[in-house]
């Protein structure tokens, strides 16, 4: 009977272990340790760059009270934003989501690039609490669960492309009402700063935020941070229509020119009009694709779920098999690539 408990003990040892299995038993505590190194080493990674953060902020308030240097009190996210910056990839990466984020509010840049850096921590944060608590055990291999995790970003990445894309539509449908209340109240007032406000009232909300930084920055009469503004609207929504009414806003701002600038608005009102009417054929057509492609994924599951209650044996045991995980997987990816082929298509239309 000892043979018999030694031999099971060393099975328990050299199997996959569980956190569940811990209790009460020591000798599993290295062989858990082993199976879940990705998973812990994660997690310190956090830990240690969550400690450089907290000691980074320790020694500036040190050197602050120190010293009396008397600056604006920045939060933990500001700080963290900052140091994120000086990756010129990481700071392009921020900085092009904080573009995203502005598309549904009227903040500045500087606060859009705070939420950018909370989004992307929390979403970081996230995995690795999901990985380190629920996906130990449960995939045979390691790299699979990162896999997962991968796979998980990039499906957030994808419904970011899609609120972006819904975002810039919504936008481009107001532009032809956009052109036509600019034209008349320019030619009421004369200047494009009075006619872009008295105009908020009657903006659609998209709009409404996106002049609200143009009234602001004409304000300044700075040119470099004019054309920094305009340059940053003008990729975040990349519409030739919207480049031409950032065109037309510079020249009557620094220009003027009434005539000329109305002859342009009321073109520009006519070509809008006409390219919006091919944009919703092109949408229908394309949502029609994404919907079909979404019921076949949704036809595979129902069959999936119909023979779990039909078969039995080893057919039913293929549902479990790493081929049937793999042909679920090689279905999600081929999926989203072509929704994210279909609305890229539908955006460069």
């Amino acid at each position: 009977m000892g043979n018999n408990l030694s031999t099971l003990n060393q099975k328990d040892v050299t199997a996959e272990v569980r956190y569940s299995d811990l209790k009460g038993r020591p000798d599993l505590i290295k062989p858990y340790i082993m199976n879940n190194a990705i998973y812990l080493l994660m997690i310190a990674l956090v830990l240690v760059y969550v400690f450089r953060i907290l000691k980074y902020r320790f020694e500036y308030n040190r050197k602050k009270r120190e010293y009396l240097i008397k600056k604006n009190n920045k939060g933990v996210i500001s700080e963290i934003t900052k140091e994120l910056r000086k990756n010129e990839m990481i700071g392009k990466f921020l900085e092009n989501l904080a573009n995203k984020i502005g598309m549904y509010n009227p903040y500045s840049l500087e606060r859009n690039l705070e939420y950018a850096t909370t989004l992307v921590l929390g979403l970081f944060f996230f995995i690795i609490i999901v990985l380190a608590t629920f996906m130990p055990g449960q995939f045979s291999v390691w790299y699979l669960g990162v896999f997962f995790a991968i796979l998980s970003i990039g499906f957030v990445g994808l419904m970011l492309y899609v609120f972006t894309l819904m975002a810039r539509m919504r936008f481009t449908r107001q532009l032809p009402d956009t052109f036509k209340l600019l034209n008349s109240r320019y030619i009421n007032t004369g200047n494009i700063l009075k006619a872009i406000n008295n105009s908020m009232g009657d903006f659609d909300r998209a709009v409404k935020r996106e002049m609200l930084r143009i009234y602001d920055v004409l304000r300044k009469n700075d040119m470099m941070e004019i054309d920094a503004t305009f340059d940053r609207i003008e990729n975040t929504y990349s519409n030739e229509h919207l480049t031409l009414l950032l065109n037309l806003i510079r020249q009557a701002h620094f220009k003027g020119g009434s005539e000329t600038i109305k002859e342009q608005f009321e073109q520009a009102t006519e070509d809008i009009l006409i390219d919006i009417e091919n944009q919703r054929d092109l949408t229908s057509s394309t949502r029609s694709y994404v919907l079909m492609s979404l019921l076949i994924a949704g036809g595979i599951v129902a069959v999936e779920t119909f023979n779990k209650t039909a078969l039995e044996g080893e057919a039913l045991a293929y549902y479990d098999s790493t081929d049937a995980l793999m042909f679920k997987i090689s279905i999600i990816i081929v999926m989203m690539l072509y929704v994210g082929m279909m609305l890229f298509l539908e955006r460069k239309g």
